[in-house]
């Protein structure tokens, strides 16, 4: 199927109208003929070549990642656990949406809540160092590790 140009449209332009993807750029360069760079002009026909649909969310199937929920220790609040999965307080509301909490609730010991994949640096060095943050309890009882040069090393990198 051809298509006929309009004045100041390029090879990007028609890739995209036509076919809704640039990846396709490179089949419409070849089927015509053309350089990536080609000078156009209006009113120049172009035949559009078949091509595959681009891979999207849609119909591409990725596994879905399971995160084990975590248990609510004794002495751990809601603040407690939403910096020490996400390693900030930003976090706070779609922690407390996405468990159907209340932000000022009492936990339950034993409870489970979900939470989300964060690449923070603070919350990485938690996990990694099996750190659970707990307002609740003594320092000794809530630090397996010691924030000393470990914490210095990782959190700089």
């Amino acid at each position: 199927m051809p298509v006929i140009l309009y004045d100041g449209q390029d090879l990007a332009d028609i890739t995209v109208q036509e076919y809704g993807f640039l990846s396709a750029l490179f089949n419409l360069v070849k089927a015509n003929g053309l350089a990536l760079t080609a000078d156009l002009t209006a009113g120049q026909v172009l035949v559009l070549p078949a091509v595959d649909p681009e891979p999207t969310a849609v119909n591409t199937p990725v596994e879905p990642v399971i995160i084990p929920p975590v248990i609510v220790e004794d002495g751990q609040n809601i603040l407690d656990l939403v910096l020490q999965e996400y390693g900030g307080l930003e976090e706070l509301f779609r922690f407390v949406n996405h468990n159907a909490l209340a932000t000022t609730q009492d936990l339950v010991v034993g409870l489970p809540v979900k939470t989300e994949t964060t690449k923070n640096k603070i919350a990485l060095f938690f996990k990694v160092n099996g750190i659970k943050i707990n307002t609740g309890a003594t320092m000794a009882a809530t630090l397996d590790g010691d924030f000393s040069d470990d914490f210095n090393a990782d959190f700089s990198s």
